[in-house]
């Protein structure tokens, strides 16, 4: 698997979600239990934000990956995109790929914490970075 096959697991993803609705129902689920309003518009907003968060990292992994050649980090690159869509490949991984867009935001969230990591590495040891994105601003999210 290429990174660009990331892009149609992704479109597969979303076409799951549309007719299931796992993120959805999990999403009104969580907001319920905290008592939490979660009506129509904050549902649409999360499904777009969670949406948007799986589509960034086939760019960002080819960006990141360009960025490297050349630095320190690229050999580590090279692994980190490798084991990424290594664990894009594996379905039944934390979350499994058949629950749609919810089962791939841990592996969108591992690729991207993984290139946040390789990029603050860089740096550090040459005061450069791959992305200029901060891919820890959902962390807390996801």
């Amino acid at each position: 698997m290429e990174i660009s096959d990331l892009e149609q697991m992704i479109q597969t993803a979303v076409a799951i979600e549309a007719k299931d609705g796992h993120l959805a129902h999990y999403l009104g689920e969580r907001a319920a239990a905290n008592d939490v309003l979660f009506g129509e518009q904050q549902r649409r907003e999360a499904l777009e934000l969670f949406e948007g968060y799986i589509r960034s990292v086939p760019k960002l992994l080819a960006a990141a990956g360009a960025a490297s050649v050349g630095t320190p980090v690229e050999e580590i690159m090279t692994k980190v995109m490798r084991a990424a869509v290594a664990y894009w490949e594996e379905p039944e991984d934390l979350v499994p790929d058949a629950l749609g867009v919810l089962g791939l935001l841990d592996d969108a969230y591992y690729s991207l914490r993984m290139m946040q990591l390789v990029s603050e590495r860089l740096q550090a040891e040459a005061g450069q970075t791959l992305i200029a994105e901060d891919l820890s601003a959902l962390d807390a999210v996801v």
